[in-house]
């Protein structure tokens, strides 16, 4: 357990230099898709936003890019999609994009589906190593508590936590009264692997 926790927190630092985002840019919304519009590299989709996980969505109805060549099928009407402001000119207002534009990054969801799978990935599929709440609060405890203080980590308590499309969403909570951020961690429910970690101010 002690090795695959330092393995865990390793993994982290190393996916950490890929972010490359503010803290404030990220959003993860839970959408119903309305149309989409093709470019000749960039295509766009048109979403109505249902409900908001994190970050401050900039509208109701959103826009969100990806390169063509990273669709792979047809676009679900709902879905839950991490996005990023996008900060540049652009021909909507309220203009996002897939993490680095592949449509594939912006999906926290386990692309086949069960029916499609061998019997040796249906047994991994189910027998995911982090199968409940707990479990996902005690490995990020164990990722946070060495980064941001155990005392500041378990203040924020009681977390926010749900499970979408097999990755743990949670966050933590100011103590009423209390100035500063909170923080933010996705771990894919498979493999343990940290997809986010982020701590506002």
């Amino acid at each position: 357990m002690i090795y695959r926790t330092l393995l865990i927190i390793i993994t982290f630092f190393f996916s950490l230099t890929s972010i490359g985002q503010s803290f404030n840019d990220t959003i993860v919304v839970n959408c119903k898709l309305i149309s989409t519009n093709e470019g000749d590299k960039i295509h766009t989709a048109t979403y109505q936003v249902l409900s908001t996980f994190y970050g401050n969505p900039s509208n109701d109805t959103i826009h969100a890019g990806y390169y063509c060549y990273t669709l792979n099928g047809i676009l679900p009407t709902y879905s839950t999609l991490k996005l990023i402001k996008y900060q540049g000119k652009a021909l909507f207002v309220d203009y996002y994009t897939f993490p680095d534009y592949d449509i594939n990054k912006g999906f926290p969801v386990f692309i086949q589906e069960l029916e499609t799978l061998n019997p040796i990935q249906k047994k991994v599929f189910v027998d995911k190593i982090i199968k409940n709440k707990e479990t996902a609060i005690s490995i990020a405890e164990s990722i946070l508590f060495p980064i941001y203080g155990k005392n500041n980590i378990e203040q924020q308590k009681p977390y926010d936590v749900i499970e979408i499309n097999h990755n743990w969403f949670i966050k933590g909570h100011l103590p009423e009264g209390m100035k500063g951020g909170t923080f933010f961690i996705i771990i894919n429910s498979f493999n343990g692997e940290v997809l986010e970690l982020k701590h506002g101010k």
